[in-house]
């Protein structure tokens, strides 16, 4: 019977380094590695090389203490001691009401996304309830949102949101408009200077057109004096022609 070939699963790598680009942070990577082992695609002899291969640097050397044959669950467990959350699930949702801050770098959603990675990890360490997640994500981000201008154009739609991906789809609304209002702005400041150049030119236009017209009707004056003289010396010669 051949044995079943599986394309090695798609895992973001992590070292430790949290300066490191490119490097997913611990509970992102083990999430990827639980959402795997939960899927039953791949079996052992797949997911294990994988789980290995996406380990770098620091992470890769927490490996070399362990048996060749250590199971994924073994190599989670492991790398817990070094980098997972050492606060239990009180202290860890003490910090998430206490420290979480929108950042200068991140827009609305990326805030969001983060929140909710956070509080799951409240979640597994006991911290918080199933039940009371939607609840703490809608507090914590509305209160934490850097832009006065995006909350005040959300706070009117704010009231009808029910869950926390109703809030945070009414904030990204919200934050592209204050971003289209600006780049609005920006353009208008450039209108007025192209109004004047435009400006400019057509005077320069109209000035050269007038020039031009004053220049022809001058050569017109210069053509019709000796073109009347010739007719006058002409009238004058049938003149003298006629028998009376």
């Amino acid at each position: 019977m051949l044995a079943s070939v599986y394309q090695p699963p798609r895992i973001d790598t992590f070292s430790g380094d949290p300066n490191r680009k490119g490097d997913a942070e611990f509970e992102i990577w083990r999430d990827q590695i639980q959402s795997l082992i939960d899927s039953n695609i791949y079996p052992p002899e797949a997911l294990t090389p994988a789980v290995r291969r996406s380990l770098k640097g620091h992470a890769a050397g927490v490996l070399t203490t362990m048996r060749r044959d250590a199971t994924v669950e073994q190599i989670i467990k492991k790398l817990e001691g070094s980098f997972g959350e050492m606060e239990d699930g009180a202290a860890l949702l003490e910090r998430f009401y206490r420290d979480s801050r929108q950042r200068d770098d991140e827009t609305a959603v990326e805030f969001g996304d983060r929140l909710e990675r956070a509080i799951h990890t409240v979640k597994r360490h006991g911290g918080i309830r199933e039940s009371a997640i939607d609840e703490a994500l809608m507090t914590v981000f509305w209160r934490n949102l850097k832009e006065d201008r995006v909350i005040d154009i959300a706070r009117p739609q704010k009231e009808k949101c029910k869950t926390f991906e109703d809030l945070k789809k009414i904030v990204r609304i919200a934050e592209r408009e204050v971003r289209d209002r600006a780049s609005i702005k920006s353009q208008g400041k450039h209108t007025p200077a192209r109004q004047s150049h435009q400006s400019v030119a057509a005077e320069r236009t109209a000035v050269d057109e007038a020039d031009s017209y004053g220049n022809m009707e001058k050569l017109l004056k210069a053509m019709t004096k000796p073109m009347q003289s010739l007719q006058d010396r002409i009238d004058e010669l049938e003149k003298k022609q006629l028998p009376w």
